[in-house]
């Protein structure tokens, strides 16, 4: 049974927010030598889904060998995660369907509020005001090429000055962060 993508995106998320516990077990052993919260676990579990789900249409089209296929693809997953190793290439992301119009996503672009760079360590702010001065995106082997830094060091950097930009209260901001 084949579906389009959009249904296989459907597909996928009912079937990772079911099993948000089975996710849990599988990322336990490597979860604290990630870079990621629970909410970024919950997306990789969702990527690994999505490519699990197309795979198998592709493949058998027995969507009963999920589990099977999930937790062997995402326990490697997350090996690869936390040992540093980048898990998904620019050709898996444009394959997942877009749910939002890409005009909606420019009407709803907010300007950044520059003030809160503040709010940020001297390592975060260079970083961050770096990344808000490149005329297109760029990922964070770049931004560490640039810094001469781990593509990890960067992501826990823009991790921890996302924390701060939110103003989250459990840090305390003068605390200088080593990076």
């Amino acid at each position: 049974m084949k579906q389009n993508k959009s249904d296989t995106w459907l597909l996928a998320t009912t079937w990772t927010r079911s099993n948000h516990v089975l996710i849990r077990c599988i990322a336990g052993p490597y979860i604290r030598h990630m870079p990621c919260d629970a909410e970024d676990l919950t997306c990789e579990a969702l990527l690994v889904a999505y490519q699990t789900i197309m795979s198998l249409q592709e493949n058998s089209g027995d969507l009963e060998l999920m589990s099977r296929y999930f937790q062997v693809r995402f326990k490697t997953h997350c090996i690869k995660m936390a040992a540093g190793v980048p898990t998904v290439t620019l050709s898996d992301i444009a394959t997942i369907p877009l749910l939002i119009e890409p005009e909606h996503l420019d009407q709803n672009h907010q300007k950044f509020p520059l003030e809160k760079i503040n709010n940020l360590t001297k390592r975060q702010r260079e970083i961050s005001l770096w990344i808000l001065s490149q005329d297109i995106p760029v990922n964070t082997k770049k931004i560490g090429a640039h810094f001469g830094v781990s593509a990890r060091a960067i992501r826990l950097i823009i991790n921890n000055a996302v924390v701060r930009l939110n103003g989250n209260s459990g840090i305390r901001k003068d605390i200088p962060v080593a990076a």
